[in-house]
């Protein structure tokens, strides 16, 4: 199965995937993101788009990829951190998903544009960087989409990982770690 979480940037997406890759059994991560900074770096700069998610290629290797992974470990969750909010590119990915017999879930962060800069700053970005001034457009865009949707500005990330394992009904490990130990691990992954 793929977890797809959606949100604006800065919406909490990555620290919403390590969180429920360490505490889903046989989960995995993986972030299409990747698949865009490739494509980013081989395309002339003359012919390159701003936006890695408006090639065809890149959406057609997100589909292949995940379906690659599913086919050969049928039983992983695996989780995506991506913002998708293009119609056309949501049925692209979504629909060659389905096409293939993949099953997906999505979930969608929404932020506040005040929580948004709040979670920007701590990362070294303002109302000056790019996932900012995307956000008015994204959001635009969000409020659009069909899913699950959770509402992160007032809520721990502990709190929306029991919000994301109930809706989705998800099975858990009890989550050994201590606060500390929770900290810890996420500014390891700078989250």
């Amino acid at each position: 199965m793929i977890l797809w979480i959606n949100g604006t940037f800065g919406a909490g997406k990555t620290t919403l995937s390590y969180e429920l890759d360490y505490l889903l059994p046989d989960s995995m991560r993986y972030d299409p993101e990747d698949l865009g900074s490739h494509l980013m770096n081989v395309i002339p700069a003359e012919v390159a788009e701003n936006d890695f998610q408006h090639y065809l290629a890149w959406r057609e290797m997100v589909v292949s990829v995940l379906t690659e992974l599913s086919s050969r470990l049928p039983q992983k969750t695996i989780i995506v951190p991506m913002t998708l909010t293009n119609q056309l590119y949501r049925e692209q990915i979504f629909g060659g998903l389905k096409d293939n017999g993949i099953d997906s879930k999505e979930i969608v962060l929404d932020i506040s544009n005040e929580k948004l800069l709040v979670n920007l700053s701590s990362r070294g970005e303002g109302a000056d960087s790019w996932p900012y001034k995307q956000f008015s457009i994204k959001r635009q865009e969000i409020a659009d989409i069909q899913a699950f949707k959770i509402n992160v500005d007032d809520l721990t990330i502990d709190d929306v990982v029991n919000e994301v394992v109930d809706k989705m009904n998800l099975s858990v490990i009890d989550d050994p770690r201590t606060e500390v130990e929770k900290e810890k691990m996420r500014k390891k992954y700078n989250l």
